[in-house]
């Protein structure tokens, strides 16, 4: 019956496919058996399950989701503890040094709180300046 349809149909309308007429149609072209058409059906079917299963419970995918957010956190606020504590390494001061210049007499200048050049020009000429004759 739908096959008649089929050869009637010029192209000007739509032709109405169905799942029998499907099965149809492959049995005659194809020699299929129903029979194998039904393993074939039955087969996909248990993919689909096995897919499915495979997927997960909604239950595992909002623990994994949990379970990441949890790591991330934990790596940011670890980092921030490690950023805190950063700790400052003393510098070692040297205050006899040797040179390759021979001087009579040398001046101490305290420049641990220095932050440029200019200061540190600055804080030569007061010392100089205090330094006895």
């Amino acid at each position: 019956m739908d096959f008649e349809n089929k050869k009637l149909n010029n192209g000007d309308q739509k032709v109405l496919r169905t799942y029998t007429s499907d099965m149809d149609e492959a049995i005659r072209e194809n020699e299929v058996s129903v029979i194998k058409i039904a393993l074939a059906e039955k087969e996909k079917r248990e993919q689909a399950d096995i897919y499915k299963k495979a997927a997960g419970t909604n239950l595992s995918k909002i623990l994994l989701v949990i379970g990441g957010l949890i790591l991330i956190s934990a790596g940011v606020v670890g980092s921030y503890f490690l950023f805190q504590k950063k700790e400052v390494v003393p510098q070692a001061t040297v205050n006899n040094f040797k040179t390759f210049i021979n001087y009579d007499s040398y001046l101490n200048i305290d420049a641990t709180n220095v932050a440029d050049a200019k200061e540190l020009l600055n804080k030569i000429k007061e010392d100089t300046m205090q330094w006895p004759d």
